[in-house]
């Protein structure tokens, strides 16, 4: 570090920017005195002193105080413009005015863009539209405008970025989150300056006047858009789905029309970044641009100047991305630099690249993009050179391919099990594979098709059948890979401190590593040395045999000085060396030099391996691997069991994690659809509580497997999000009450359990489960006389029977684990909870005049049948005044009563009557419409709650 100050700089930066993102007040002071207490002893242990350390330390203090100030300024102006109280604000109908400052996305029967407000004016009861006086505002909120005839779509399309608009619309706060772990929109929003979403509904009545003048600071930006818009048009055009989507993605850059099926296998492989415009693609903009300017023989200094110039248009068009904005800035670098004959250093260029974007906006640290992008760059810069030693004997075209795959792959690894918890271990083939073979052949073609269709279209449809081939080929090789299910590990989310420990294990290890390959390879011939005549002789040109005798079998003096020797980059060799070396140029691929270049004899300069760094290196990868073992575990604690009542809207979900470990999941929640949608109105990739909220937070919780599914009933809202589950995560038992329903969506269900092999079982009253020794399930409904009325000359079922009223039916259980009990009752109604009270009674009675006495370790038992207390209780059906009767109440009285609904559901559940009876009764209710996600946690008889919008009890 000390031959690059401005790395060091930049990590201080980053280290007091992060302290003051993630703490404040008081915890911030103490955070940042134990980072400058740190940073002071290591900079004296490397002997760093003067004002380059003093200017380090001020690095940390002035980051952390531009972050802080930048947090305090980010706060809405709408309460004190409006002349309200904050909470007045939510709700309130506004007319407003302002400008288009993002491009408008038409989803289906919604029209979403970001306005840069400039004038408000709040609606009373007795305000008309046009009426009243205008308030002065800049200030930035989300638009939501749901369309209401599919002409409206028409309408939308024509709005663009910088356009006047003038509507009425209700203003809300953006959803936070509502379970541990899960996506937080108004976090994100708050990143971006957003604090409020404005929701209208029609796009004819919103006034619409179309930017007329060129000079405007949207300019840049709407002509972006407008050219990105005529491309991809182009593209579907050319290409039939799902290869119009991919290749909008691949060559422009419009990831959100990528198909949902391909987008998940590619990401099942970690193959993501192929489909987004990254710093690959800007190298070969570059490298491609350098080349073709060298055939129309361009000098040197021209060609760096007009691909320089050329850079900025290349980032617009694709789409701005922070990866693109770092390998943009980092090729102007990288050329300027070239231009001008300076020694350039491309961690140097990286960290002043993200010194600029840091200091633009503060809130890019937080951003995954930005993360993803700056620290692989880095570390390939740092990590290659020290697996490099170790493919020496690989052909270098082959050993450049092979480094780079396994180095990415090490560097992304714990960022994405961090924020995407899965990771396959066929990505490391995967991407050596496919990364080159996309980036170099499917790219290329993709853009040549765009160019050509422009210039001579009826040259376009033969690549584009060569395409589509190559294409499809691609999508069936990854759908192959994807196969393999037991290479794909799913992991929780690790610590950030435990991210950095991982790479500074690997680096010292990688470190140890190149060392001790270096030691092993022989010494190369000086010019002093003997060399044997007659095999030398056999082995060279007699042109070459009367050069110097310095010439050598390992990597002669000959060879060494002719690449001393090789003139600049760009400045000689063949147009195919020349396009290396661009890539080399544009930073945007790291120097990789030494990948393509023969070392010097210093460089394998043997050292020796001593005994303290072999014990060094075995005890570094034990540690590694230790880490990474316990790391995958999870972070469950042993002897502790969970219950979460996971938030998912107006359904049921509850995860069950016993003290051993097993997990077990009941219902699955799922999104309810009133009525059969038009076509115009459907979503390229609607919400769905599965997909979009159950397995992204099982995985982020470190589920690598269910140990059972336990379904109450086959009602939309408890199975809907159960087909995303079955196929995104291992399940080893499928538990309902043995009855279907016609409805097309529990049939595809059933259709996914079978294809993904899991036995299915049939419960009803008297079963029991024990996942393991301090866990019971004990199921005392459905009765099994309800289910199956009829069977056939075998006295065999015949069928499952088809039910389409399931909550009468609904699989209740009682569940005890580390000495508390619980009771899940899905949706059952009255009837059926009046039947199971009966049942019980009858069962206690006989239990009684049989053995004298009753069982008091069962439901069946206690008190007579009177009265079985538990700790608690999950209310069925929502809190539906049909459910939760006073005989229930009586005989259970629980402690605790958790109700699962929906916030402002049009239903009214819970219902104020059974709030009411659990209040009568004593039970402390939890809502997660009001509470988010609640937690129950139980160890020795103990219980101890949490919920994501309350507090820990």
């Amino acid at each position: 570090m000390k031959g690059r100050p401005l790395a060091l700089f930049c990590v201080c930066w980053i280290i007091g920017s992060s302290a003051a993102y993630l703490y404040n007040g008081w915890s911030l002071i103490r955070i940042l005195l134990g980072v400058l207490l740190l940073l002071g002893i290591f900079l004296y242990l490397q002997q760093v002193q003067g004002i380059y350390s003093l200017v380090l330390l001020m690095a940390v203090l002035v980051s952390s105080c531009y972050m802080e100030w930048t947090d305090v300024r980010n706060v809405s102006k709408l309460p004190t413009t409006l002349n309200v109280m904050p909470a007045e604000v939510v709700g309130m109908s506004v007319e407003v005015e302002g400008t288009i400052a993002s491009k408008v996305k038409v989803d289906g029967d919604r029209a979403q863009f970001v306005l840069s407000l400039q004038g408000v004016h709040p609606l009373g009861s007795d305000d008309e539209k046009g009426e009243g006086k205008f308030s002065d505002i800049s200030e930035k909120v989300q638009v939501q405008i749901k369309l209401l005839e599919e002409g409206e779509q028409e309408t939308a399309e024509r709005w663009k970025r910088g356009d006047q608009i003038h509507f009425t619309g209700t203003l809300e706060i953006p959803g936070g989150a509502r379970n541990f772990g899960s996506f937080d929109y108004g976090q994100y929003l708050h990143r971006l300056h957003i604090h409020w979403l404005l929701k209208g509904k029609g796009a004819e009545g919103i006034a619409h006047e179309p930017l007329e003048t060129w000079f405007s600071k949207y300019i840049v930006f709407r002509l972006s858009d407008s050219a990105r818009k005529e491309l991809g048009s182009q593209m579907e055009s050319m290409f039939e789905e799902p290869h119009a989507g991919y290749m909008k993605g691949l060559v422009i850059g419009i990831g959100d029309e990528i198909d949902a099926d391909t987008y998940g296998d590619f990401s099942k492989l970690g193959l993501t970044h192929i489909l987004a415009i990254s710093g690959m693609h800007v190298a070969i903009y570059v490298s491609g641009l350098l080349f073709l300017l060298s055939l129309l023989r361009l000098s040197k200094e021209t060609a760096l100047v007009v691909t320089f110039l050329l850079i900025p248009f290349y980032v617009l068009l694709s789409g701005s991305s922070p990866s693109v904005v770092r390998a943009g800035i980092m090729s102007m670098m990288g050329l300027y630099m070239t231009r001008q004959g300076l020694m350039k250093d491309g961690l140097n260029i990286l960290c002043l690249t993200a010194l600029i974007m840091l200091w633009v906006d503060p809130y890019m640290l937080v951003n995954v993009s930005f993360q993803l992008s700056f620290l692989v760059t880095a570390g390939l810069m740092i990590f290659v050179p020290l697996l490099q030693p170790h493919f020496d004997a690989w052909p270098k075209w082959l050993s450049g391919t092979a480094v780079i795959t396994i180095a990415a792959q090490l560097l992304s690894f714990p960022m994405t099990v961090f924020y995407f918890n899965q990771f396959s271990l066929l990505s490391f083939g995967a991407n050596f594979l496919l990364v080159s073979f996309i980036s170099f052949l499917i790219l290329p073609l993709g853009a040549l098709v765009l160019l050509l269709v422009y210039i001579w279209e009826p040259a376009v449809k033969p690549i584009v059948w060569v395409v589509t081939w190559l294409n499809q080929w691609t999508f069936d090789f990854v759908n192959w890979l994807n196969t393999f299910d037991q290479f794909v590990l799913i992991w929780a989310k690790p610590h950030f401190i435990i991210v950095l420990i991982y790479y500074l294990l690997l680096y010292y290890l990688f470190q140890l590593l190149k060392e001790w390959k270096i030691s092993k390879q022989p010494l190369p011939l000086s010019s002093e040395d003997t060399v044997p005549l007659t095999p030398l002789l056999q082995s060279v040109q007699p042109d070459v045999r009367r050069k110097s005798h310095t010439f050598s079998f390992v990597s002669g003096f000959d060879s060494v000085r002719t690449n001393e020797k090789r003139q600049g980059l760009l400045s000689g060799g063949t147009r195919l060396q020349q396009v290396f070396q661009a890539v080399q140029i544009s930073s945007a691929w790291p120097e990789l030099e030494s990948l393509f270049s023969v070392q010097g004899a210093g460089y394998f300069a043997r050292k020796p391996f001593t005994f303290v760094k072999r014990i060094t290196l075995i005890i570094l990868a034990i540690v590694l691997l230790a880490g990474l073992s316990i790391s995958y575990q999870g972070p469950y604690r042993k002897g502790e069991g969970t219950v979460a009542f996971i938030d998912v809207g107006q359904g049921d979900s509850m995860l069950i994690t016993t003290p051993t470990g097993k997990h077990i999941l009941v219902d699955g929640g799922g999104t309810i659809q009133f009525g059969q949608q038009a076509s115009w109105k459907q979503r390229r990739d609607p919400y769905e509580v599965g997909k979009s909220l159950l397995v992204p937070l099982l995985k982020k919780r470190g589920v690598h497997k269910l140990d059972a599914v336990i379904l109450s009933h086959a009602d939309q809202d408890h199975a809907g999000g159960l087909k995303a589950v079955f196929e995104d995560i291992p399940v080893s038992k499928f538990i309902s009450n043995g009855t279907i329903t016609e409805k097309p969506f529990y049939q595809e269900l059933i259709q996914t359990v079978l294809e993904q092999k899991v036995t299915m079982y049939e419960v009803s009253d008297g079963i029991e489960y024990r996942p393991d020794a301090e866990t019971i399930l004990s199921f005392i409904a459905p009765e099994e006389n309800i289910l199956h009325t009829s069977s056939d000359d075998t006295g065999e079922i015949s069928a499952l029977p088809v039910l389409e009223e399931q909550n009468h039916v609904s699989v209740v259980f009682l569940m005890e684990m580390e000495e508390v009990s619980f009771l899940f009752s899905g949706d059952v109604d009255s009837a059926g909870e009046l039947e199971i009270l009966d049942r019980i009674k009858n069962s206690a009675d006989k239990n009684q005049s049989t053995n004298g006495k009753s069982h008091t370790n069962s439901v069946n038992g206690s008190n007579n049948g009177k009265m079985f207390p538990i700790d608690v209780l999950k209310v069925a059906h929502h809190g539906s005044k049909s459910s939760t009767t006073e005989e229930w109440l009586n005989y259970f009285h629980p402690r605790l009563s958790v109700i699962s609904a929906g916030v402002n559901n049009t239903y009214g559940h819970p219902h104020p009557i059974v709030t009411e009876r659990l209040q009568d009764h004593g039970s402390e209710i939890f809502r997660t419409d009001t509470m988010g996600e609640i937690q129950i946690r139980v160890r020795d008889g103990k219980i101890q709650t949490r919920s994501i919008l309350g507090s820990e009890k």
